[in-house]
């Protein structure tokens, strides 16, 4: 089969699938949401459109770390329009001591490294200028926020406004112990304190409501009780009812098969209340993806994946699909072939769930050299780099098509 044969051959597989029966349950109006295509900006490595912050990190810092910042992102607007994408994904970009902003220590003030140093209103001010000027382009903003756990080192005077002093344990999962080597100690919140509750709660409201960011990006739910993601899914859906909540819920170990079933438990609906989730990043058809589009695996896969995880997941279920990310090698990374890119990102455009697309997929980046599982070789800097001329680089364009509303 030559390079150009490829993804015609899959798109038209595709689009006879998602043609022939409907993937999950249809519903009579789709939320806004699920036909978006989200691109993933990881802050430190997009753009650096502010350079007296650079010095700001005052922990850990990733080697490759660019000064990308909110600065950068507000001059990159038009560049993100012309892309085409119709939502964009920010890494944590509150105060913090490393580079990747997991680390919490206030979730009501921007970092200095990501904002104007040692202002807090002038930072707050800032973001809500990104906010306004992509929406004025047509693009929804999704904010990612770590709400299991948090810097050791959280300023409780200024952090905590309702002054409900939330309370945290020490590490209580084998991945939360493996965090404490990775150079920024934490705190993990305590869910069986009901004010602790109410504090993280409110943290999410005031980014959705008080501030106007269209979605939350809620990192490693599986720390954190089921109940408590569906009582904050319920408070959500009340004060923001078109808000989109995508949960992360990786079992990078044990294959695609145990990691799809327990992301159908973030599905399933709660005793006495909802459904925990809106989305859930599909890591299971991540995996397949990779090995039919980067490893020449059979295309019948994708089909056999698909009816899988329709029995598996909630009929109300809309996965979040993607190729690669922040902790993972970046595809291009397994074969070189940008037709093959092509060729995923339009599997992915063709079905009727949100797409994410990690920044810089179209620049052609790629890692030195792939690994299976967790790594953070993937963050490069973009710098000057654009988006290429050809068709991998031009993705929502040479995509836009068939991602037009669906029935579904």
């Amino acid at each position: 089969m030559t390079r150009t044969q490829l993804p015609c051959r899959v798109l038209l597989f595709v689009l006879a699938i998602s043609l022939a029966r409907p993937i999950f349950a249809a519903e009579p109006a789709p939320p806004r949401w699920q036909g978006w295509t989200v691109y993933h900006v990881m802050m430190g490595f997009f753009d650096n459109g502010n350079r007296a912050n650079d010095g700001e990190i005052t922990g850990w810092r990733h080697p490759n770390y660019g000064g990308g910042d909110l600065q950068g992102v507000l001059q990159k607007a038009d560049y993100l329009r012309d892309l085409g994408v119709t939502a964009v994904w920010l890494s944590p970009i509150f105060a913090a001591q490393t580079s990747h902003g997991y680390d919490v220590t206030n979730y009501y003030r921007i970092g200095d490294a990501v904002g104007v140093p040692g202002d807090p209103a002038a930072s707050l001010a800032l973001f809500r200028s990104v906010v306004a000027a992509l929406h004025e382009r047509g693009i929804a903003v999704v904010l990612d926020i770590p709400l299991n756990h948090a810097s050791r080192a959280y300023d409780r005077k200024n952090g905590d406004p309702g002054k409900l002093g939330p309370r945290a344990t020490s590490a209580r999962q084998e991945a939360e112990k493996v965090w404490e080597g990775w150079g920024a100690p934490y705190r993990y919140w305590s869910f069986e304190h009901a004010p602790t509750r109410r504090f993280l709660k409110d943290v999410a409201l005031y980014w959705l409501v008080e501030v106007g960011v269209d979605g939350l990006r809620l990192d490693y739910v599986r720390g954190v009780p089921r109940d408590f993601w569906a009582e904050l899914r319920a408070e959500v859906a009340a004060a923001k009812p078109d808000a989109w909540l995508v949960g992360e819920v990786w079992i990078d170990a044990e294959g695609a098969e145990t990691n799809a079933r327990e992301i159908a438990t973030y599905y399933a609906p709660v005793e006495g209340g909802g459904r925990p989730f809106d989305s859930l990043l599909d890591f299971p058809l991540q995996i397949v993806m990779t090995d039919v589009f980067a490893r020449g695996g059979a295309v019948s896969e994708l089909a056999s994946w698909l009816d899988k995880t329709a029995q598996l997941y909630d009929p109300g279920a809309h996965p979040a699909y993607f190729l690669d990310n922040h902790d993972m090698t970046r595809f291009l990374s397994w074969t070189g072939d940008r037709d093959r890119l092509v060729a995923a990102l339009g599997f992915m455009a063709a079905l009727s769930s949100p797409m994410v697309v990690f920044y810089g997929t179209e620049t052609a980046i790629a890692n030195a050299s792939p690994k299976v599982g967790f790594t953070d070789a993937g963050r490069i800097p973009i710098g000057g780099r654009r988006s290429t001329t050809d068709c991998a680089g031009g993705w929502p364009r040479c995509c836009a098509h068939v991602r037009e509303p669906s029935p579904r």
